[in-house]
């Protein structure tokens, strides 16, 4: 998407969902140690959550980055190995 705007605000949207997402992991994680679901329920969510993240990555995200690289989200940590790789 070339119009900055645009991509923008989609990008904030996949990035929000992709957040949501990953908490409801954290929270049927909790249910799971707490024996409140099953290992199965357990997973089955969190593959197809998994499948979900990567389509939604690939599929809208990553296009936008292509176009606005500085759009895309930056890991901590990376930015923390990359800065002791120069020192």
């Amino acid at each position: 998407m070339q119009h900055r705007e645009a991509a923008v605000r989609l990008t904030q949207t996949v990035q929000t969902i992709t957040r949501e997402l990953i908490e409801s992991v954290t929270y049927l994680y909790a249910y799971r140690k707490k024996d409140e679901i099953s290992e199965k329920e357990f997973n089955d969510y969190l593959e197809k959550t998994q499948q979900f993240v990567e389509k939604t990555l690939g599929e809208f995200a990553e296009p936008l980055y292509e176009h606005h690289p500085d759009l895309r989200e930056h890991c901590c940590s990376c930015d923390i190995q990359q800065e002791s790789q120069y020192d």
